[in-house]
């Protein structure tokens, strides 16, 4: 069985995956950017990319080139949630502008301290210049952090579908 041909036009399409450097304190009722800037190296075995120079690390974004379908994964790890005794609200959530493209919520009591971690994966139609970005939300009463530099708990990737 032959294997299948890739064109260097495929090689250069949008992509990335970003890490975050540090944790992040995401306050209660406040929908927080999430600071995935690490783009570059190998930490703790996972690469680091962005073919196309697409995605800002200095603001977060990734801003596709070309109009297309694309996939996009946000992990990340909620780190000692508080136990305050009433029902909250943990999302994640993907935006292209300030339009909501996918979240990922847990309503729940916490009854003590434990991290956890939520992911989202979405398949999104875009236009060129469309800007993605990842969010936190949480309505616990008090600042909670998400992330640890571990990007195996904490990462931001998109592809665009060839």
């Amino acid at each position: 069985m032959s294997q299948p041909k890739i064109s260097s036009s495929q090689l250069s399409l949008d992509s990335f995956r970003a890490s975050m450097s540090a944790g992040v304190s995401v306050p209660t009722g406040v929908e927080t950017v999430l600071p995935f800037d690490r783009i570059t190296g190998t930490w703790f075995g996972v690469d680091m990319f962005d073919t196309t120079g697409l995605y800002n690390s200095g603001t977060y974004t990734f801003t596709p080139s070309i109009s297309g379908v694309y996939v996009f994964s946000v992990r990340a790890k909620w780190v000692s949630s508080p136990s305050l005794g009433s029902k909250y609200t943990w999302q994640l959530i993907l935006k292209k502008g300030s339009t909501y493209l996918a979240s990922n919520s847990i309503y729940y009591q916490p009854s003590f301290l434990e991290d956890f971690s939520m992911m989202i994966n979405t398949t999104v139609s875009l236009s060129a210049g469309s800007v993605i970005t990842a969010y936190a939300y949480q309505d616990s009463g008090s600042s909670v952090t998400i992330g640890t530099a571990q990007p195996t708990f904490n990462e931001f990737s998109g592809y665009k579908l060839g």
